[in-house]
C-alpha cells in the first residue's frame, strides 16, 4: 500500500467509506477503474505536478476523477512544503532554498485548501 497523499487514491478504490481524497505532492500508484472514481479528490501539489509535468500520474488520473475535482499547484511550493518539516526546520535554524515558499506560508496554505475542501 502507498503512503502519503499516494495512499488516498489506493484506499479509495479499495474502500467505498473513503468518501472523498487529498493528494499532497505524491505520485500516485493505484490504478483508478475505468469507469472513474465518482467521490471528491483534490490534488495540490509543487510545480513538478503541474498538467504535462515531469510526474504524469496525476494527468492520467485526473481523466478517471468524475466527481468534483480540484487540482492546484502551489508554484515556490517543494514536496516538503507540505509537511512540518520546514517548520521545524525553522524552528533549529536551517535556511530555506532560495525561492522556497517560506514554512509559515507553506503550512497556511496546506491547512486553508484541505479545510476548505473538507
Amino acid at each position: 500500500m502507498p503512503i502519503g497523499g499516494a495512499g488516498a487514491v489506493a484506499a479509495m478504490v479499495e474502500d467505498r467509506r473513503v468518501r472523498a481524497g487529498v493528494d499532497m505532492d505524491g505520485t500516485t500508484y493505484a490504478r483508478i477503474p475505468k469507469s472513474g472514481l465518482a467521490r471528491p479528490f483534490m490534488f495540490l501539489g509543487s510545480k513538478d505536478h503541474v498538467p504535462g509535468g515531469r510526474d504524469n500520474s496525476w494527468d492520467r488520473d485526473w481523466k478517471l476523477l468524475t466527481g468534483w475535482k480540484r487540482w492546484l499547484v502551489l508554484p515556490d511550493a517543494e514536496h516538503q512544503s507540505f509537511t512540518d518539516i520546514p517548520l521545524v526546520a525553522d524552528v533549529i535554524g536551517i535556511e530555506p532554498l532560495p525561492g522556497m515558499l517560506p514554512a509559515a506560508r507553506g503550512a497556511e496554505l496546506t491547512r486553508t485548501y484541505v479545510a476548505a475542501f473538507s
